[in-house]
């Protein structure tokens, strides 16, 4: 680089603060720099909350399940944040949100359910979009379920998106299980180049 009136030369480097490969190298680095989050409860959620703080994407919560869990921090702009890992199979898509945001561990499970399949007796609309991992597009439209939880395990309240209301807990149970089942047993370090993915042969 040459400076403007002295002519003088220089050499700029770049220096990238985390050491490649990052996202879509073929080994795994957890982000640099991250302050330990310990997830102090115990449970049988505690192992993989702790996993998701430690590689998850800081995400800000949906607002809707934000405000119907009670989980909006007074005076927080801009809203309940956390850490998030999304993976997606032949139903659709997984999410888990870890927040420590108001002190303890507080988990949301969420699962959004792909074009034409029938979750709960309802079938979805055709026209959603069908993403994958790499989407880059908001998923519009489609059913969503979310389940509010702790390390523990214990559903705590359940909201089904686009209706806006919350499931009785004999409602919510069979797909909370489910979800909670796909986090235990489906998910885990399979390849070195993410932390976590879907286990071809679940884990019981």
């Amino acid at each position: 680089m040459e400076d403007i009136g002295t002519g003088e030369s220089r050499t700029v480097t770049l220096r990238l603060p985390t050491p490649a490969p990052r996202w879509g190298g073929p080994v795994w680095h957890a982000p640099e720099g991250r302050s330990a989050a310990p997830v102090t409860e115990t449970g049988p959620l505690a192992q993989r909350a702790q996993e998701i703080l430690d590689h998850g994407i800081w995400m800000i919560l949906r607002g809707s399940y934000a405000k119907g869990f009670g989980l909006v921090a007074p005076g927080v702009d801009p809203g309940t944040v956390g850490y998030q890992w999304t993976l997606w199979d032949e139903q659709g898509g997984h999410r888990m949100l870890v927040t420590q945001q108001r002190g303890p561990t507080e988990i949301v499970l969420e699962f959004i359910a792909r074009p034409n399949q029938r979750i709960g007796g309802d079938l979805t609309p055709t026209s959603s979009p069908d993403p994958t991992l790499a989407s880059e597009r908001t998923v519009l439209g489609a059913k969503a379920w979310a389940y509010y939880t702790s390390p523990s395990g214990e559903l705590r309240a359940a909201l089904r998106l686009g209706r806006k209301e919350f499931l009785v807990p004999a409602e919510a149970r069979s797909g909370f299980e489910a979800e909670l089942d796909f986090w235990l047993h489906r998910v885990g370090k399979v390849s070195e180049r993410w932390p976590l993915e879907i286990r071809t042969n679940p884990k019981r």
